[in-house]
């Protein structure tokens, strides 16, 4: 989420629907990806905030037609700043994003086992040209964040905050 600068976690996680989380402490973002993290995650990159929630991006539609209430919130949210909602997932090779700007959710893409499921829209503000799937996903993450999420997972020197209910 871009331009969030003035709201504080509590404000994030109501948002996103977690009320009443309460803070464990402080995680690196490798250990907020790995597969056995079971809770949410808020790390503050600028004016740019990363919530990392194995489970939330599942409130995503990520089809071309249909929006879920989440995704709804989502746009309605996207006239603070634009929202960049996205799943990887390397074991079943689904990769999926939804980009909500002004309002209304701008663009989604997703693929299954290379095949286009939903593309529709368009950001090139946040889009590059890459081939594969996961080279396409990792740049336009990449982009959006301002700087490379691989380094920032990998390196670990990023810390976020986690919540648990």
């Amino acid at each position: 989420m871009k331009n969030t600068a003035s709201l504080g976690d509590e404000d994030l996680l109501r948002i996103i629907g977690r009320n009443g989380y309460a803070s464990t402490g402080t995680v690196g973002l490798s250990d907020a990806t790995a597969p056995g993290f079971r809770s949410t995650a808020i790390a503050r990159l600028g004016d740019t905030v990363l919530i990392l929630d194995a489970y939330l991006v599942w409130s995503c539609a990520f089809e071309e037609e249909k929006l879920t209430a989440f995704d709804e919130g989502l746009a309605e949210q996207s006239m603070r700043g634009d929202i960049l909602c996205f799943l990887i997932d390397d074991t079943s090779g689904t990769y999926a994003y939804s980009i909500f700007s002004g309002g209304e959710r701008v663009r989604v893409m997703s693929t299954t086992d290379g095949r286009a499921v939903a593309d529709a829209g368009n950001t090139e503000a946040y889009e590059s040209n890459l081939e594969t799937e996961i080279d396409r996903m990792m740049e336009t993450i990449d982009l959006f964040l301002g700087q490379p999420f691989g380094e920032l997972t990998t390196y670990n020197t990023t810390k976020a905050t986690a919540y648990y209910n």
